[in-house]
């Protein structure tokens, strides 16, 4: 899947059928007049579906930010059995560092434009989701 936010991840280790580490390398962010050159991250991550089926979300916290991926209330549940739904909540402070990270930077909004480049990952999620739902065309050569 392609994705607006980040260039190259990988698995730095695995530490369990639940448990690893990623590094993420973001692309660049353009901010006029200059464009900000690419961070990067390291992340622990923690999934697990239990034996009955069901997957409990989990918070990941990184620093001041954080995902929540809930999965729908049992009453909300679809009655075509659609298991695939979910919730996700994302909140994020970020600092990038470096020369944005100085007072004219800060005033300029810099800091912000990183944060919308990381919102950009959850509508290409979104929209990978959704697109399942979807026939694609035929493609054509």
């Amino acid at each position: 899947m392609a994705n607006s936010v980040i260039q190259h991840a990988k698995i730095v280790t695995s530490v369990d059928t639940h448990n690893d580490v990623v590094w993420w390398q973001l692309h660049p962010v353009a901010l006029w007049p200059v464009v900000a050159e690419a961070r990067d991250a390291v992340l622990a991550r923690h999934w697990r579906r239990d034996a009955n089926g069901t997957t409990r979300h989990v918070r990941a916290d990184v620093v001041n930010g954080s995902f929540v991926v809930a999965p729908p209330s049992v009453e909300y549940v679809s009655s075509d059995n659609d298991d695939t739904s979910c919730l996700v909540t994302f909140v994020l402070h970020i600092n990038p560092r470096g020369w944005l990270d100085s007072a004219v930077a800060a005033h300029l909004a810099y800091p912000h434009s990183f944060t919308v480049a990381m919102l950009d990952m959850l509508v290409d999620l979104k929209a990978a989701c959704v697109a399942q739902q979807y026939k694609s065309p035929p493609k054509t050569t």
